[in-house]
Order: C-alpha cells, then sequence, then structure tokens
C-alpha cells in the first residue's frame, strides 16, 4: 500500500519533491535493493555516453538542478520505473485522451525524459513515439526545480523555443503546457504536457486540473512499481523453490518455540517423513531417538537445533543416526545455524543436512578391512615361518625388506648380520654374473624371474636352490617391488642327472622296440595278404554257390583284414616316425605342405575342400616325416567334417619368440576341450568308425615328429572348427601360397 500510494495528490507532497528531499513515504526494502552501486554506474555511464546531446538541449536546467550526480539517479529511477519502451495501455492512454478533451488541445502526451530522447508512454494527435531530448520542452520542464509546470503560450515569442524544430516544423508547437511527473522517490520521470499549434493563455482553472491529471498518471507509476516489486517477489519466491527443490540437502526451519515450519522436499526423502509427519513437531525423531556415531542414544537436548538455539551460536557438521519410519537408519551431516531480524531477535534456527550413510559404511569397511589385512599379515608372517620354501619380499632395487627364516638357512646367512639381506654374496661365482643378468632382464621387462643356481654356506657345503620372483605394482601400475621364494632343489638336480641317464637307456630301448616293430609288422604282413587273398579267390570263385550268411561273414573278413592291414602300415609309419634315416637339413615349409596337399589330391577332389595356405618359414627337419606330419593333419580336416559343409582350411603362421607358430585350423567338427590331449593318444579316438574311419594313430604320429623337431603340438581354442597348433623353431619366412 505504501508503494502505490500516489504522490502528487496532496501538494505537501510535490513541495517536497520540488526542495530536492525524498517523499515522506516509506520505501520497500525491496525497492531501495535497486538502488545499488553497479546501477548507478551502469545509468551513469549510459548519461555520459550521451553527454554533448544532453548538455546541448538543457546546460541551463543542469545549473539550475545542481551538480550533474543528480541526473544519474534519475535515470537510474527511471529504469526502475520500468516503462521505457513497453508497449501502450489503456490506463495511461485514457488520461492523455483526458488530457485532450479538458484543456481543448489537439496534443496531450505522457512524456518521459532519457538520456538522449524523449519517449512517449502515450500519446493523443502525434505519430511520433519519441524526439531528441534536445528538442524537449519537457527537458526544460524537469530541470527546473522552482516549479512543477512549465507553460509557454507562445513559442515564437519565446527565445528558447523560436528556432526549436518543433516550432519551426512538424508539430509546429506555438502553445505547450506541462506538468512534471514524479515516481515514488521524488524523480523527475518527464511530464503530462498539452500542445497546441495556435497561441493561448493557460489560467489556475486550467492549471489545476493539469496537475490533477498529472497526480493520475503518478498514481499509475506507483501501480507499475508495486506491480514490479511483486513481480520481484514472484520471482524471488520461484528462484527459493527452485533451489530448494534442487539441493540434495534437506533443509529443515524451526521457529523460535522449536517447531519445525518449513522444509524441502530432499529433507522428506532423507528423514523418509511425510509433510504431514513434518508439520509442528519439534523433533525428527519416530519410534527410536537418533544415535551418536558410536550408536549411543542422543537425548533432544543435546542435539544441534537445541543447542544452536539455547546458545545462539552456529553448529557445525555433527554425525548424527536418524532412524526412518520403516526403521532403518540413515547417517546425516548436521549442521544448525541461529537466524535473526533486522532487530536482533530470534527469527528460530535452520538446520541443514546431508546423507552420508554410504561414506559411514566405507569409512566402517574400511576399518573392518585393516583389521583383517593385519590378522592377515600376522597370519602370513606366522604361515612363513612354519614352511620349508624361503619367502621373501624386496624393493624396487632388489634389496630384501622381508625374510623368514627358512630364507636365510639357504642362503647360510645369519640374520642378525649387517647385510642380511645381501643375498648375492652367497651364489657360487660362476653362477653370479648369470643370475645377476637374468634378474636385470626380468626387471627391466616387468617379467617375473626365475632361475636355478648354486650357492655355497660358510661350511662350505654347495647347494642348488630354485629362486623366484614376481613384480608387485603400485595403484600406478609402476614397479613397487617383488615378492619370491626360494627352495632347496639338491637333490632334484642331483635326480634330474640320473633322469638324464633313464632317458638314454629309454632312448635305446625305443630305437630297439622300433626296429623290432617293423620286423613284427613286415612278418605280420605277409600271412595277412595270403588270408585277404584266399578270401578274395573264395568269394569271386564260389560267391553263387553261398548263401548270403556265408557271403556277409566273408565281407566282415575281407573288412576286417583290410583295417587289419593298416593298422600295420599306421603302426609301421609311427615306429619309422623318427627313425627314418633321411638327414635333417634346411627346409623350406612350403613345398613341404605342396606335397602333402598333392597326396591328397583325389580326398581334394571328393570333398570339395577349399585349402589356403599363407607364407611358412623354413626351418631345419627331416623332409618326409614333416610331409608325413601335414599330410596327416589336412586328412583330418578334411575327415572330421560337417554335413552339408565345404571343408576350409588354412595353413597360417605367426613369428614367436620361441620359434614359429603354424596354424592349420578347419570349419569341422571341432573338439571338445576335455579331449584335446587324449587326441594324441595312441589308438585314441572320439567317433565311431562307421562315422570317420581311421586307426586313431594319426596325431600320435603328427606329436612324435614335431616333438623330435624340437617343437609341440596342441589343440588351440577356436571360434569354429578346430585349430591344430604348431610351435617349431624356424629361420625366414616364405612368400605367400595358395593351394587350391
Amino acid at each position: 500500500a505504501s508503494v502505490a500510494a500516489p504522490i502528487g495528490v496532496s501538494g505537501s507532497a510535490r513541495q517536497v519533491a520540488r526542495a530536492g528531499a525524498s517523499p515522506l513515504q516509506p520505501v520497500r526494502p525491496s525497492r531501495l535493493a535497486h538502488l545499488t552501486d553497479s546501477s548507478l554506474r551502469s545509468t551513469g555511464n549510459r548519461l555520459l555516453r550521451h553527454a554533448p546531446q544532453i548538455l546541448r538541449c538543457s546546460a541551463d536546467g543542469l545549473r539550475m538542478s545542481g551538480w550533474a550526480g543528480d541526473e544519474v539517479r534519475r535515470l537510474a529511477a527511471l529504469d526502475r520505473l520500468g516503462i521505457l519502451d513497453t508497449a501502450p495501455e489503456e490506463r495511461f492512454d485514457r488520461l492523455t485522451r483526458l488530457a485532450s478533451r479538458l484543456m481543448r488541445t489537439p496534443i496531450a502526451l505522457v512524456s518521459l525524459i532519457d538520456a538522449d530522447r524523449q519517449w512517449f508512454k502515450s500519446r493523443v494527435g502525434l505519430d511520433a513515439s519519441e524526439t531528441a531530448r534536445a528538442d524537449a520542452f519537457c527537458a526544460h520542464a524537469i530541470a527546473d526545480r522552482s516549479t512543477d509546470l512549465l507553460i509557454v503560450p507562445d513559442a515564437r515569442a519565446d527565445a528558447r523555443f523560436c528556432d526549436n524544430p518543433l516550432v519551426t516544423g512538424q508539430p509546429h508547437i506555438r502553445f505547450y503546457a506541462g506538468c512534471v511527473v514524479r515516481e515514488q522517490t521524488g524523480m523527475a520521470m518527464g511530464t503530462l504536457c498539452v500542445i497546441d499549434d495556435q497561441p493561448r493563455g493557460f489560467d489556475a482553472h486550467d492549471q489545476a486540473t493539469l496537475r490533477d491529471l498529472a497526480a493520475l498518471v503518478e498514481e499509475e507509476f506507483g501501480r507499475a512499481g508495486y506491480a514490479e516489486t511483486v513481480a520481484d517477489l514472484e520471482r524471488s519466491e520461484r528462484s527459493k523453490a527452485h533451489i530448494l527443490a534442487t539441493l540434495t540437502e534437506g533443509l529443515l526451519l524451526y521457529s523460535p518455540d522449536g517447531q519445525i515450519v518449513e522444509w524441502n522436499a530432499a529433507a522428506e526423502q532423507l528423514l523418509g517423513q511425510t509433510a504431514d509427519e513434518l508439520t509442528g513437531r519439534t523433533s525428527t525423531a519416530t519410534r527410536r531417538c537418533p544415535v551418536y556415531a558410536d550408536g549411543s542414544d542422543w537425548p533432544d537436548f543435546d542435539q544441534p537445533v537445541r543447542r544452536a538455539m539455547r546458545s545462539g551460536q552456529g553448529v557445525r557438521g555433527e554425525t548424527m543416526g536418524v532412524y526412518r519410519p520403516d526403521g532403518s537408519l540413515v547417517w546425516l551431516r548436521v549442521s544448525a545455524q541461529p537466524t535473526f531480524d533486522a532487530l536482533g531477535e530470534s527469527t528460530g534456527v535452520l538446520a541443514v543436512f546431508e546423507d552420508i550413510t554410504k561414506h559411514i559404511e566405507t569409512q566402517r569397511a574400511l576399518a573392518s578391512t585393516s583389521a583383517v589385512a593385519e590378522r592377515t599379515e600376522t597370519e602370513l608372517r606366522i604361515l612363513a615361518e612354519c614352511i620349508s620354501i624361503g619367502i621373501y619380499r624386496a624393493d624396487r632395487s632388489g634389496r630384501c625388506t622381508y625374510a623368514n627364516g627358512r630364507w636365510f638357512e639357504l642362503y647360510g646367512i645369519d640374520a642378525d648380520d649387517t647385510d642380511a639381506f645381501d643375498w648375492r654374496r652367497s651364489i657360487h661365482p660362476d653362477d653370479l654374473e648369470r643370475v645377476a643378468e637374468e634378474v636385470r632382464v626380468a626387471a627391466s621387462r616387468d617379467d617375473p624371474f626365475e632361475s636355478s643356481f648354486r650357492v655355497r654356506t660358510p661350511s662350505t657345503t654347495e647347494r642348488w636352490v630354485r629362486a623366484t620372483a614376481s613384480p608387485v605394482h603400485s595403484a600406478t601400475g609402476a614397479i613397487d617391488g617383488f615378492v619370491g621364494s626360494v627352495e632347496d632343489i639338491t637333490e632334484r638336480r642331483f635326480a634330474d642327472v640320473a633322469i638324464a641317464a633313464n632317458s638314454a637307456r629309454l632312448a635305446r630301448s625305443n630305437d630297439e622296440l622300433a626296429e623290432f616293430a617293423s620286423v613284427a609288422a613286415h612278418d605280420l604282413a605277409e600271412p595277412l595278404r595270403v588270408i585277404e587273398g584266399y578270401l578274395h579267390v573264395l568269394r569271386t570263385r564260389c560267391g553263387s554257390q553261398l548263401d548270403d550268411s556265408a557271403r556277409s561273414y566273408i565281407a566282415h573278413a575281407v573288412a576286417g583284414a583290410e583295417r587289419l592291414q593298416h593298422l600295420i602300415d599306421d603302426l609301421l609309419r609311427y615306429s619309422r616316425a623318427t627313425t627314418e634315416s633321411a638327414p635333417m637339413e634346411t627346409l623350406d615349409l612350403a613345398p613341404v605342405v605342396k606335397a602333402a596337399a598333392d597326396a591328397l589330391t583325389v580326398r581334394l577332389a571328393e570333398t570339395g575342400a577349399r585349402l589356403t595356405v599363407g607364407a611358412l618359414p623354413t626351418v631345419v627337419g627331416n623332409r618326409i616325416q614333416l610331409e608325413q606330419l601335414f599330410q596327416n593333419l589336412l586328412a583330418n580336416a578334411m575327415k572330421f567334417t560337417r554335413a552339408g559343409v565345404v571343408p576350409m582350411i588354412e595353413v597360417s603362421t605367426i613369428e614367436t619368440d620361441g620359434g614359429c607358430q603354424i596354424d592349420v585350423t578347419d570349419n569341422g567338427i571341432g573338439i571338445a576341450p576335455q579331449y584335446r590331449e587324449r587326441v594324441f593318444g595312441m589308438f585314441k579316438r572320439l567317433n565311431g568308425r562307421s562315422d570317420y574311419p581311421g586307426t586313431g594313430i594319426g596325431l600320435a604320429i603328427c606329436r612324435k615328429v614335431i616333438e623330435s623337431h624340437g617343437g609341440r603340438i596342441w589343440v588351440a581354442d577356436s571360434e569354429t572348427g578346430a585349430t591344430m597348433r604348431l610351435l617349431i623353431p624356424s629361420n625366414r619366412a616364405s612368400p605367400v601360397e595358395a593351394i587350391a
């Protein structure tokens, strides 16, 4: 109501304004808030930009109105009024129409004086919406503090206006009467003026009427300010509501008597309580009272809000456990701050709290984990002292930082020595340089370390040990140190020597066995051929005299003889797989695989198989044995196929540090993981002979051949079919070749 109080209705208010003081009506704080340094500076800058025009049009007026700071404040007030450049409004247009009729003039205006222009909020009888301030009669009206009226009976006879372009040109002003209109603090905003193109008089009755109409304009200014204030308050409330809605922290506002009077949605969510459950309560406690961090009950009188009310001092960041209505416990970090009005009287307490349940649970989990880790460390140390293997831990440089008793015993070192962890001094001089280099290489590559070497103890006894170490990495991935073990392998070492001598004798025995197998197979083959021959004669000559059963018996006997012949042939190939007299030579594997494929030309044609061979290396090997190896692998790839699927076989090579890896991959039925080792055994079959014929010796021959060449063979993982993977020493790769 105070904002909207009309200024100018009574003469006293207008006289106060003319005297340069503020009117007596109170001003709301929200309106005063606009009078900031920044707004004054902004308006002042705008004034300075247009200073030439202002000085040109109203130098006399500025002298009468005092220093230019008044104009800065006036322009700031004009900005706050919020009317400039707004759309026409009937409440102002009604007054200008009334002024035109009552004053009997063709033109009536509500004119606002800006920094460089006069702008018409309402106009009757004039098309222009604004003119330059330098030409404005109204600029003279607001500059003269001695009166609130400017009356010009005949502009052509007035030295101030006779050459004014608004007089000499459109709208050809001859008569002007303007009453200053002010906003609520008394600052002149412009005028309500009437204009005629003929000279005329303006008596006391006309002047009183114009003043009354100007007062009505000022009332509308007041209403505009009030509307702006209400809009500001509404915007403030919306901003407050938005902030409260988006806060993840809970807020509770307590009245001076301790009742909850306001809260946000986060408070309801964190406390698990509805608006009805919070309204008017003095505590957030439900079935159980809050608890301290140690779990003990927290009495109401000692809670942060109560302490803040009693002391008038804020309480910061206290950990409180609060039970929700459903019985769950939420941990909160609570702060309470007393609030006061402008006179220092208490208006209540604001409590702010956030959910730290996860933080508390994490802290407790870490504490529990630390305790478990400490117990585990103790148990591991006890265990380390009980085992027969030396256990140690070393830093990045390789210097030991911990070792169990067995470690000291194996290296023959006294744990009380100054250099007790210098294990290198115990290594046999002949092994020291080698071991040091192995340690350096492993550390530089971030690889595990393993080495066997001799150790000399003070008692001059010599033993063999096996030492291992694995790198330990920090959170950033850098090597943080090593952990490892040392074990006594002296007896094992002597056993290895003995085994090397079980092995030499076994090799000789194998040679003898191979020779025996060759002779036995030859002796078996001859009578088998005789049996098979007589069976063919019997079926040919007497077949017509035999019944169906007899002919079936003969067919089964012939098939059995053929299978036995195949078995004898495979046994001979197996016995000769590593005993052929052909020399080991440097071989390009490309023609070797080509020869193996040529031997299977008929099978390739029958199955329609597609064979692709990539680049192959050169190796040191036995040509006959390697041809047999690849022939067996290719034959298996064409044999174990899926019904209706054309066999696709690929031979590919990858160079590795240990030699050359060769993959023979197919799209057949594949080999289940549990059978991948079994297939290399003698006579080991995974399928019936009726489905896939054979003796079960082919892959055993392949393993024997590849191992005799210093390599190995195994079944690798494959997305489809099977992949037989060979690792064999190589020299160089040959060009890519495709075999169809």
